[in-house]
C-alpha cells in the first residue's frame, strides 16, 4: 500500500492511496485530508484505518507501507511499524516535489555541494541554454549553422526545475551540438553580437546586452568548459538513470539495491580522489537510512543475482544469511491470531507456523548452496534466462509446485514484489489534474476518484484487447552508456574464471560458499566450532564467528560491496587494531610501521599477525 498528499486547483489537501498487486497499481480510495492532523500519532492512526479498510473492502493483505518522508508522515510510520511489527514500511523512494525529494536527487545535491566546479558549470550550462531560447534572433545563427553541419535543427532543452534528471538530458544535447556552436561563435560573432544588441539605442543597455553576448560567446569558445562539462555529464548521468530505476513500477528492493550500490562504485572508482572519498561517505550515510534487511534478502532470493555481488569483504556466511531470511520470513508470517480462534486452533496455528518456518530455514540452506530442488539451476541457468529473461518472479513461481520450496517461493515473491516508491499516487495526481482543472473547478472529491477508476479501469482494459499501445519508456541514455552504467561486479565470477590469476589460497580465503565441497567445508568449520565452545576448550584468543543476525547487518557498502584487495583489506585492519590500541597516532605513522615490519625482523605483539599482503591470512 501507498500513500501520498497534494493539492487540488481548489486548494484541497487530498490524499491518495494506492495498492499494487503483481506490479500493477490500483487507486483505491481519494479524500479530503484537510481537517486531519499531520502528527505522527495521527499519521499513524490514519495508516491503520487505510489498511484495515482495504483488507475489509477488498479482501487483499497488506504486506508493505510506502510513504512519504516528511515529518509526520516518517514518524507515523515508524510508530505504525511498532504497532504492527509484521508490515514492511519504508520511505518513498523516487520522490522529487517539494521536500520530499527522491534518494537521486538528494545524492544530486550532495556532489554538487561537494563539488563547487561542477555546480559552476551546470550554472553556466543552464545559463548558456536560457540565452539561446531567450533571444530569437541571435539563435536563428546558431541554427543555421545546425543546419549545416548536422542537416537538421535541434533544440535547445530546458531543464525543469522539479525534475532534475532533465538537467542531464539538457547538458547531452549541448554535447552534442558542441560542433556547430563553435563554428558559429568563431565565424559569425559579430553578427551573434549585432542580433544581441538589435535595435536598442540606450548606450547602457546596449553595452550590457554587449557584454552579455561577448561572455556567453567567450564560453562556447573555452575548451575548458566543454571539458568540465563532459566530466559533470559523466557523473550526472548514473544519478539520472538511478532516479528512473527509483521511480519504476517495478523498482522491487532488489532492482533498487544494485542501482545504490552501482553509484557507489561509480563514485568509488573516480579519478577525483577528494570527490570520491566526499561522495562515498555521504552514500554510505544514506544507506544507513535504508531497511538492509529486505533490501540484502531479495538481493540473495534473486537467482540471477544470488550471493555473487558481495565483495571479499562481506563476511557473508551460511548460518548469517539464514538467519536472516528466516528472521524475516518470520516477521512477515507472524500476524495477529483472529479472535474468533480458539485455544486448540491457535495452538494448532502456532505449530503449523513452526513448521512453515524451519521449511523456510531448510530450503534457504538448498538455495544457498544449489542443492536439493535447487541442483539442476546452475546448469540450467543461462538458457531459463535465455527464454524467461532475468525475472526472478517467474522462477519463484515454478518453485511454488515444489513442497520443499513452497514455503520460501511464497516469501520470495512477495518480498520480489513490493515496489519501493508512490510513483502510482502521482501518476493519480497528474490524472487529477488533468480532471479537475481551473475550467473544472466545482469537481467534487467523490466524482473525481471514481472518474480515476473507471478511467484507468478502461485503460487496463485497452491495452489488453490492443486497442492502446503502452507508451515506450524515454531513452535519455545511449545503448554503450546502458552498458556500463551502474556496473556492479560479480566477485563470484571474477574469483572464478577461468582467466583469474588469484591463487588458490585467496580463493579458499574468500568468505563466499561457490561449491558443494565449500559449503560442506564450511558447514564442518562451523559445526566444530560449536562443539569446542560447547566443551568449553576454546582458546581464549581464538577469534568468535559471528552467530547473530543482527551482528552482521548493519554493515557498510564498502564491506558488502567494495571488492578490495587482500592487500587493502590487510592494511585496513592493521590501522584499525593499531588505532585501537595507540590511540593519537597518525595514519602516515601507521603506514610506516607496518612497512619498517615487513622489512625488518621485529617481533609482532601478542596476538598480532605477521607480515601483511599474501601472507595475511585473516578476516
Amino acid at each position: 500500500m501507498y500513500c501520498d498528499g497534494v493539492k487540488d486547483i481548489s486548494k484541497n489537501s487530498l490524499t491518495g492511496v494506492n495498492i499494487s498487486v503483481d506490479f500493477q497499481p490500483h487507486l483505491i480510495d481519494l479524500y479530503n485530508s484537510m481537517p486531519d492532523k499531520k502528527d505522527g500519532l495521527s499519521m499513524c492512526e490514519s495508516f491503520e484505518k487505510m489498511i484495515d479498510s482495504a483488507e475489509s473492502v477488498y479482501g487483499c493483505r497488506i504486506v508493505a507501507l510506502g510513504t512519504d518522508n516528511d515529518g509526520g508522515s516518517r514518524a507515523g510510520r515508524n510508530l505504525i511499524g511498532e504497532r504492527r511489527p509484521w508490515l514492511f514500511t519504508f520511505p518513498c523512494i523516487a520522490h522529487q516535489r517539494g521536500a520530499d525529494v527522491s534518494q537521486g536527487q538528494l545524492i544530486l545535491h550532495d556532489y554538487l555541494k561537494v563539488n563547487p566546479k561542477a555546480n559552476q558549470t551546470a550554472e553556466d550550462a543552464t545559463d548558456l541554454v536560457g540565452w539561446f531560447n531567450n533571444h530569437g534572433r541571435m539563435r536563428v545563427i546558431f541554427d543555421e549553422e545546425q543546419l549545416k553541419a548536422n542537416h537538421k535543427i535541434l533544440s535547445y532543452i530546458l531543464a525543469n526545475l522539479t525534475r532534475w534528471t532533465t538537467h542531464v538530458i539538457s547538458f547531452h544535447r549541448l554535447e552534442e551540438i558542441e560542433q556547430p556552436l563553435r563554428i558559429a561563435a568563431l565565424s559569425r560573432r559579430d553578427d551573434v553580437i549585432a542580433a544581441q544588441v538589435g535595435a536598442e539605442k540606450n548606450i547602457r543597455n546596449a553595452s550590457a546586452l554587449r557584454s552579455a553576448a561577448t561572455e556567453h560567446l567567450d564560453l562556447i569558445n573555452d575548451n575548458n568548459f566543454w571539458r568540465r562539462l563532459h566530466g559533470v555529464v559523466e557523473d550526472l548521468e548514473p544519478i539520472c538513470y538511478a532516479t528512473n530505476i527509483f521511480q519504476s513500477d517495478r523498482a522491487h528492493p532488489d532492482v533498487v539495491l544494485l542501482a545504490f550500490v552501482g553509484l557507489y562504485l561509480h563514485f568509488k572508482n573516480h579519478t577525483d580522489k577528494q570527490l570520491s572519498l566526499a561522495m562515498t561517505k555521504r552514500l554510505e550515510k544514506r544507506w544507513k537510512s535504508f531497511d538492509q534487511h529486505l533490501l540484502i534478502a531479495a538481493l540473495i532470493l534473486n537467482p540471477y543475482e544470488h550471493l555473487d555481488h558481495f565483495g571479499p569483504d562481506a563476511n557473508a556466511n551460511p548460518f548469517g544469511l539464514n538467519s536472516l531470511i528466516s528472521e524475516l520470513y518470520k516477521k512477515y508470517a507472524n500476524r495477529p491470531v483472529p479472535d474468533s480462534l480458539d485455544p486448540d486452533e491457535v495452538n494448532d496455528l502456532g505449530e503449523e507456523r513452526r513448521k512453515c518456518l524451519q521449511s523456510v530455514s531448510t530450503a534457504v540452506t538448498h538455495y544457498l548452496a544449489m542443492t536439493g530442488p535447487f541442483q539442476h539451476w546452475p546448469e540450467q541457468h543461462a538458457s531459463w534466462e535465455a527464454i524467461h529473461d532475468n525475472d526472478p518472479i517467474i522462477f519463484w513461481q515454478q518453485m511454488t509446485t515444489d513442497g520443499r520450496t513452497a514455503d520460501l517461493a511464497h516469501f520470495a515473491l512477495t518480498s520480489l514484489s513490493i515496489v519501493l516508491n508512490t510513483a502510482s499516487n502521482e501518476r493519480s495526481f497528474s490524472d487529477l489534474k488533468v480532471k479537475k482543472t481551473r475550467l473544472r473547478n466545482r469537481l467534487g472529491t467523490p466524482k473525481v476518484k471514481k472518474m480515476i477508476k473507471v478511467g484507468g479501469r478502461i485503460r487496463r482494459h485497452h491495452y489488453n484487447a490492443g486497442l492502446r499501445t503502452r507508451r515506450k519508456p524515454r531513452k535519455n541514455h545511449s545503448e554503450e552508456r546502458l552498458s556500463t552504467l551502474l556496473h556492479v561486479p560479480r566477485y563470484a565470477e571474477a574469483l572464478d574464471g577461468p582467466d583469474s590469476d588469484i591463487d588458490d589460497d585467496l580463493h579458499r580465503r574468500s568468505p563466499l560458499v561457490r561449491s558443494r565441497r565449500e559449503w560442506r567445508r564450511e558447514f564442518i568449520k562451523w559445526a566444530e566450532r560449536a562443539r569446542a565452545e560447547d566443551s568449553g576448550d576454546d582458546d581464549d584468543n581464538e577469534p568468535q564467528a559471528s552467530t547473530a543476525n543482527s551482528q552482521w547487518l548493519p554493515r557498510s557498502l564498502a564491506l558488502l560491496f567494495g571488492g578490495k584487495t587482500v592487500e587493502e583489506s590487510t592494511l585496513d585492519a592493521y590501522i584499525d587494531r593499531r588505532r585501537t590500541r595507540r590511540q593519537g597516532w597518525s595514519e602516515e605513522a601507521l603506514h610506516m610501521e607496518l612497512l619498517a615490519q615487513e622489512e625488518g625482523d621485529v617481533i609482532p605483539d601478542d596476538g598480532e599477525l605477521e607480515g601483511s599482503g599474501d601472507e595475511y591470512n585473516g578476516n
